[in-house]
């Protein structure tokens, strides 16, 4: 069984995926001197790695927006607090702050 660097069997993913190119794995196998399985092997990982950085950059982004929703209840948290310090009711205080609330 051959094996192929991630820089040829992303190479071989583009020759096949790509509309611009579109060749079969058997023209691909030829153009590099292995054969066709080894090509379909080598597609199949380079489609699992693209996939795998997506959801590495999906979960990322949630975490990002996590974070970011962490530090808006933080806050949320720190005015209902500063609103009964003040002798605020609550109802009162989300009413005269919604627009901060929602920033």
């Amino acid at each position: 069984m051959t094996k192929m660097s991630e820089e040829k069997e992303d190479m071989a993913y583009k020759l096949n995926k790509d509309e611009e190119f579109g060749y079969s794995q058997e023209k691909i196998a030829k153009l590099m001197g292995v054969s066709q399985p080894t090509i379909s092997r080598s597609i199949n990982k380079s489609s699992n790695r693209k996939e795998n950085e997506k959801k590495d950059e999906i979960i990322q982004e949630l975490r990002e927006e996590n974070q970011k929703l962490e530090e808006k209840n933080q806050k949320k948290d720190e005015l209902i607090k500063a609103a009964k310090f003040a002798g605020c009711t609550e109802a009162v205080f989300f009413e005269d702050n919604a627009n901060k609330l929602k920033k």
